[in-house]
């Protein structure tokens, strides 16, 4: 099943379920060759840049985005609002309001010692959306 204005890229792969239905929820983006195997959940308004591999029976909450060539293991779940750097293989579960990174990916959120927000790719910032042109 896949909800209203998700974005394909070309030659993705997206698998029907197999023990019960692959799901894409509406918005998410998904770059070239994004594979998304059997069984999978994906929220809502996520990102799969381009190479992503969701393996099968995983699942990826709402508003998280994975970065190029990055791999989501099977049966593994990602909470809402996760990044996933780049390359990185994810092997086990991550909670909600992550930032992974490594091989295999843990947590790197506690090194962030900025306030400044993490946009993602087509996201804005409130503030420059409530903004008037003057």
């Amino acid at each position: 099943m896949i909800g209203k204005g998700v974005d394909i890229g070309a030659n993705c792969f997206i698998a029907r379920g197999s023990m019960s239905n692959t799901i894409i929820g509406s918005g998410p983006k998904l770059d070239a060759l994004v594979h998304i195997a059997h069984n999978v959940s994906i929220g809502s308004n996520c990102e799969l840049t381009a190479g992503t591999i969701i393996d099968g029976s995983s699942s990826i909450g709402n508003y998280s985005w994975l970065g190029v060539n990055s791999t989501l293991k099977d049966n593994t779940t990602i909470g809402d609002h996760v990044i996933v750097r780049a390359g990185e293989m994810v092997i086990s579960n991550v909670p909600d309001d992550d930032i992974v990174a490594e091989v295999p990916a843990k947590s790197i959120k506690h090194k962030v010692k900025t306030d400044t927000k993490f946009l993602r790719a087509g996201q804005r910032n409130e503030e420059s959306s409530n903004s008037k042109l003057e």
